[in-house]
Protein backbone atom coordinates (compact mmCIF):
# COMPACT_ATOMS: atom_id res chain seq x y z
CA UNK A 1 0.00 0.00 0.00
CA UNK A 2 1.34 3.60 -0.76
CA UNK A 3 0.95 6.30 0.69
CA UNK A 4 1.73 9.95 1.41
CA UNK A 5 2.61 11.68 3.56
CA UNK A 6 3.24 16.03 3.39
CA UNK A 7 6.79 16.92 2.49
CA UNK A 8 8.84 19.64 3.95
CA UNK A 9 9.04 22.83 1.78
CA UNK A 10 11.87 23.94 1.23
CA UNK A 11 12.66 27.76 1.28
CA UNK A 12 10.94 28.46 -1.82
CA UNK A 13 8.53 31.85 -0.80
CA UNK A 14 5.61 32.82 0.94
CA UNK A 15 3.33 32.99 -2.75
CA UNK A 16 3.99 29.28 -3.50
CA UNK A 17 1.21 27.55 -3.44
CA UNK A 18 2.06 23.86 -4.38
CA UNK A 19 0.92 20.90 -2.41
CA UNK A 20 3.92 18.70 -2.11
CA UNK A 21 3.45 15.17 -0.72
CA UNK A 22 6.55 12.23 0.09
CA UNK A 23 4.88 8.94 -1.77
CA UNK A 24 5.87 6.12 0.64
CA UNK A 25 5.63 2.42 0.95
CA UNK A 26 5.21 1.49 4.23
CA UNK A 27 7.67 3.80 5.76
CA UNK A 28 9.99 3.89 2.76
CA UNK A 29 10.38 7.02 0.53
CA UNK A 30 9.64 5.75 -2.85
CA UNK A 31 9.31 9.22 -4.79
CA UNK A 32 7.27 12.45 -4.64
CA UNK A 33 4.40 14.48 -6.02
CA UNK A 34 3.93 17.91 -6.13
CA UNK A 35 0.77 19.40 -7.17
CA UNK A 36 -0.38 22.70 -8.55
CA UNK A 37 -3.92 23.93 -7.56
CA UNK A 38 -3.66 26.92 -10.24
CA UNK A 39 -2.48 24.75 -13.50
CA UNK A 40 -4.63 21.92 -12.02
CA UNK A 41 -1.26 19.49 -12.77
CA UNK A 42 0.87 17.67 -10.45
CA UNK A 43 4.37 16.36 -11.48
CA UNK A 44 5.14 12.66 -10.49
CA UNK A 45 8.84 11.03 -9.00
CA UNK A 46 8.97 7.59 -8.59
CA UNK A 47 12.59 6.61 -8.31
CA UNK A 48 14.64 8.01 -11.14
CA UNK A 49 11.22 8.19 -13.25
CA UNK A 50 9.22 11.88 -13.58
CA UNK A 51 6.06 11.70 -14.86
CA UNK A 52 3.42 14.36 -15.29
CA UNK A 53 -0.52 14.23 -14.11
CA UNK A 54 -2.50 17.38 -16.16
CA UNK A 55 -4.64 18.02 -18.72
CA UNK A 56 -4.23 17.58 -22.52
CA UNK A 57 -5.23 21.27 -23.42
CA UNK A 58 -4.32 23.97 -20.67
CA UNK A 59 -8.47 25.55 -21.46
CA UNK A 60 -10.40 26.13 -18.56
CA UNK A 61 -13.73 23.81 -17.67
CA UNK A 62 -16.73 25.38 -19.18
CA UNK A 63 -18.53 27.73 -16.28
CA UNK A 64 -22.21 27.62 -15.82
CA UNK A 65 -22.88 31.11 -17.18
CA UNK A 66 -20.41 29.36 -20.75
CA UNK A 67 -23.19 26.49 -20.56
CA UNK A 68 -25.97 28.50 -20.28
CA UNK A 69 -24.96 30.85 -23.19
CA UNK A 70 -23.91 27.65 -25.49
CA UNK A 71 -27.69 26.00 -24.62
CA UNK A 72 -29.41 29.02 -26.09
CA UNK A 73 -27.48 29.96 -29.24
CA UNK A 74 -27.90 25.88 -29.88
CA UNK A 75 -23.56 25.72 -30.14
CA UNK A 76 -22.48 22.12 -30.03
CA UNK A 77 -21.06 21.06 -26.37
CA UNK A 78 -17.37 21.61 -25.82
CA UNK A 79 -15.29 18.20 -26.34
CA UNK A 80 -14.39 16.70 -23.34
CA UNK A 81 -10.55 18.02 -21.44
CA UNK A 82 -9.80 14.43 -19.67
CA UNK A 83 -6.68 14.62 -17.49
CA UNK A 84 -3.78 12.36 -18.87
CA UNK A 85 -0.50 10.70 -17.62
CA UNK A 86 2.55 11.39 -19.52
CA UNK A 87 5.82 10.44 -19.09
CA UNK A 88 9.20 12.20 -19.75
CA UNK A 89 9.05 11.11 -23.34
CA UNK A 90 5.19 13.19 -23.17
CA UNK A 91 3.74 9.34 -24.26
CA UNK A 92 0.17 9.38 -22.87
CA UNK A 93 0.04 6.12 -19.95
CA UNK A 94 -3.69 6.86 -19.14
CA UNK A 95 -6.67 9.26 -19.57
CA UNK A 96 -8.82 9.76 -16.73
CA UNK A 97 -12.89 11.70 -17.80
CA UNK A 98 -14.56 13.27 -14.91
CA UNK A 99 -18.41 12.47 -14.71
CA UNK A 100 -19.68 14.08 -11.55
CA UNK A 101 -18.37 12.98 -8.49
CA UNK A 102 -15.73 10.33 -10.50
CA UNK A 103 -13.76 8.95 -13.11
CA UNK A 104 -13.71 6.97 -16.27
CA UNK A 105 -10.07 6.19 -16.14
CA UNK A 106 -8.26 4.34 -19.35
CA UNK A 107 -5.04 2.98 -19.35
CA UNK A 108 -4.28 1.04 -22.36
CA UNK A 109 -7.00 -1.45 -23.30
CA UNK A 110 -7.97 -1.74 -19.60
CA UNK A 111 -11.13 0.79 -18.71
CA UNK A 112 -11.88 1.63 -14.72
CA UNK A 113 -14.20 3.84 -12.96
CA UNK A 114 -13.49 5.54 -10.06
CA UNK A 115 -15.73 6.66 -7.60
CA UNK A 116 -17.22 6.94 -4.15
CA UNK A 117 -19.43 3.90 -2.87
CA UNK A 118 -21.18 6.55 -0.72
CA UNK A 119 -21.89 10.12 0.07
CA UNK A 120 -20.64 10.23 3.26
CA UNK A 121 -17.49 8.08 2.19
CA UNK A 122 -14.00 9.75 2.35
CA UNK A 123 -12.40 6.98 0.02
CA UNK A 124 -12.63 6.29 -3.51
CA UNK A 125 -13.58 2.90 -4.97
CA UNK A 126 -11.73 2.41 -8.00
CA UNK A 127 -13.77 -0.48 -10.25
CA UNK A 128 -12.66 -2.17 -13.46
CA UNK A 129 -15.46 -1.92 -15.88
CA UNK A 130 -18.04 -4.50 -15.99
CA UNK A 131 -17.41 -5.48 -12.45
CA UNK A 132 -19.08 -4.72 -9.52
CA UNK A 133 -15.67 -6.08 -6.87
CA UNK A 134 -13.73 -3.23 -6.03
CA UNK A 135 -9.88 -3.41 -6.79
CA UNK A 136 -8.99 -0.84 -3.74
CA UNK A 137 -8.99 2.28 -2.37
CA UNK A 138 -7.68 5.58 -2.88
CA UNK A 139 -7.92 8.54 -0.89
CA UNK A 140 -7.79 9.52 3.03
CA UNK A 141 -8.86 7.31 5.19
CA UNK A 142 -9.39 9.25 8.77
CA UNK A 143 -10.60 12.77 9.14
CA UNK A 144 -8.03 14.64 10.66
CA UNK A 145 -4.91 13.82 8.80
CA UNK A 146 -3.32 14.96 5.71
CA UNK A 147 -2.74 11.18 4.95
CA UNK A 148 -3.52 9.94 1.59
CA UNK A 149 -3.52 6.63 1.14
CA UNK A 150 -3.77 4.38 -2.22
CA UNK A 151 -4.63 0.55 -1.40
CA UNK A 152 -4.67 -0.98 -4.91
CA UNK A 153 -3.34 -4.23 -6.30
CA UNK A 154 0.98 -4.09 -6.74
CA UNK A 155 -0.31 -5.17 -10.19
CA UNK A 156 -0.95 -1.29 -10.76
CA UNK A 157 1.78 0.72 -11.49
CA UNK A 158 2.90 3.27 -8.62
CA UNK A 159 2.97 6.39 -11.05
CA UNK A 160 -0.72 5.24 -12.09
CA UNK A 161 -1.80 4.71 -8.47
CA UNK A 162 -0.49 8.08 -8.11
CA UNK A 163 -2.05 9.99 -10.96
CA UNK A 164 -5.55 8.22 -9.16
CA UNK A 165 -4.87 10.60 -6.18
CA UNK A 166 -4.16 13.14 -8.00
CA UNK A 167 -7.49 13.22 -9.59
CA UNK A 168 -9.20 13.38 -6.13
CA UNK A 169 -6.94 16.43 -4.90
CA UNK A 170 -8.29 17.87 -8.07
CA UNK A 171 -12.18 16.97 -7.76
CA UNK A 172 -11.59 18.12 -3.91
CA UNK A 173 -10.14 21.66 -4.24
CA UNK A 174 -12.31 22.68 -7.10
CA UNK A 175 -15.49 21.51 -4.65
CA UNK A 176 -14.25 23.56 -1.96
CA UNK A 177 -13.38 26.52 -5.09
CA UNK A 178 -16.82 26.34 -5.94
CA UNK A 179 -18.14 26.14 -2.38
CA UNK A 180 -16.28 29.66 -1.57
CA UNK A 181 -17.89 31.15 -4.25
Amino acid sequence: MLITRPAKRENIGLLDRHMRFEICEGEQPRGGLVFDPRQRSGAITIGSETFVAARLSPKPDEVMYQALFRLMSGAPKRPANPFALKDAGEQVLALAERHGESFVVTRGAENYALRKPGIFKRLFELYPEGNTQSLGTVGQAKLFTRRLQMDLPASLPAAFQVFLLTLILDLTLQSMKNLSN
